[in-house]
């Protein structure tokens, strides 16, 4: 089993213009906006010349505690609920499994969070 990198997330007040931000600085665009069914919003930005694409999303006052960066990743081989299953045997902790969320969070062996998406949910 195993799965791949969708992309870094970063928790952000104004993810517009955070993205923008970063844009000038790698000299790159924002390749995608939107909204899930919350309300949350979200802008991607990337080029073909850079594998690596950026997620920004809006997050209303993050919490300090709480980390700004964070990767999802997606199942390659198998189902989502596999994958979890296998990460957890691997040492990964479940920290949320909400039924009205696509993902699941995970937290590795020293606590950094991740979320496991399915594995085709329209967002990248």
């Amino acid at each position: 089993m195993a799965s791949h990198l969708v992309c870094p997330v970063v928790n952000s007040r104004d993810p517009e213009g955070l993205a923008g931000f970063w844009c000038r600085a790698l000299g790159i665009d924002v390749t995608r906006r939107w909204s899930d069914d919350r309300g949350t919003e979200f802008v991607e930005i990337g080029s073909s010349d850079h594998p690596c694409q950026l997620l920004f999303q809006a997050a209303t006052d993050p919490a300090p505690d709480v980390a700004h960066l964070h990767l999802d990743i997606r199942p390659s081989h198998t189902t989502q609920i596999d994958e979890v299953r296998h990460l957890r045997d691997e040492g990964a902790v479940l920290v949320a499994d909400d039924a009205d969320l696509p993902w699941v969070v995970l937290a590795d062996p020293e606590g950094n969070q991740f979320c496991v998406l399915p594995t085709d949910d329209g967002c990248g």
